[in-house]
């Protein structure tokens, strides 16, 4: 669980390339079936991330 976190705590770091970067490590990282579920998650995140 813990690198999950890592993972989209990086992401926050490049708010400019995220999306393209956000949507490609989904890819490899959970399949395009759990890419999904989780990318609205994640881009939900970064966005409350890069707005403070």
């Amino acid at each position: 669980m813990s690198q999950q976190l890592d993972f989209l705590w990086d992401l926050s770091l490049f708010p400019t390339q995220s999306f393209h970067l956000c949507h490609f490590r989904l890819q490899q990282t959970y399949g395009s079936g759990d890419t999904k579920l989780i990318f609205p998650l994640v881009l939900q995140f970064m966005y409350t991330r890069t707005s403070l």
